[in-house]
């Protein structure tokens, strides 16, 4: 078990590395970029109306996770008190699948509002200004649950819905020859999810020295 635990770890740890900088440079950058063009192309109101979801996204997003913690992660911890493994991986899969499907509901109407509005000049910019509105609120909400030691994995989502907004942007900007955005979002978060779910429970065993 501790060889899998290595070796998934490792997998994670390379593939952070390779995208990291790429994203944080996004991240930085992009916002700001998008909204000087739009202004420039005289797109004030999504710049204006991108703002203000920058303000109330990640608070409003943090309430519709609340379900989520009664009827998942309490549940979670109370078998975990009681030795119900079962329960915890159960409750525990639960809790992320409606975090994921949350994040993921949230980012895909941001992009279909860019997409809606946009022209031939503006697909462009729209879309890398909704990329900074759809994950400014997931940013904020995993360095709320880094900061209080509550889930050492809400970096690994950051980075799924990362790549997946920004191969479902990039599929609309080449014609989306993959298919519907909705399909092929859902796609790279599910295997987000699995991947999660998968080393949830290899440390799960691994911490309570179960066997292989």
């Amino acid at each position: 078990m501790k060889r899998l635990v290595t070796i998934a770890a490792g997998f994670v740890g390379s593939l952070v590395a390779i995208l990291v900088l790429p994203l944080m440079i996004l991240n930085m950058l992009g916002g700001l970029i998008s909204a000087i063009w739009l202004l420039v192309l005289g797109e004030w109101k999504p710049v204006a109306l991108g703002s203000v979801t920058f303000l109330f996204s990640g608070p409003a997003l943090g309430m519709a996770l609340i379900p989520s913690v009664i009827f998942a992660m309490r549940p979670a911890e109370q078998c975990e008190r009681s030795g119900n493994q079962v329960g915890v991986l159960i409750f525990g899969f639960v809790g992320f699948a409606y975090t994921f499907a949350l994040f993921s509901v949230w980012c895909m109407a941001v992009m279909l509002c860019a997409v809606r509005i946009s022209s031939g000049s503006t697909l462009l910019p729209l879309l890398l200004w909704s990329y900074g509105v759809a994950l400014s609120p997931i940013l904020w909400l995993a360095k709320k649950d880094q900061e209080g030691g509550r889930n050492e994995f809400s970096a690994i989502g950051v980075l799924v819905f990362s790549v997946a907004y920004i191969l479902t942007a990039g599929s609309i900007l080449f014609g989306n020859p993959l298919g519907k955005p909705a399909p092929l979002f859902g796609a790279v978060v599910l295997l987000g999810v699995l991947l999660m779910a998968v080393l949830g429970y290899i440390e799960h065993r691994s911490e309570r020295g179960l066997p292989d």
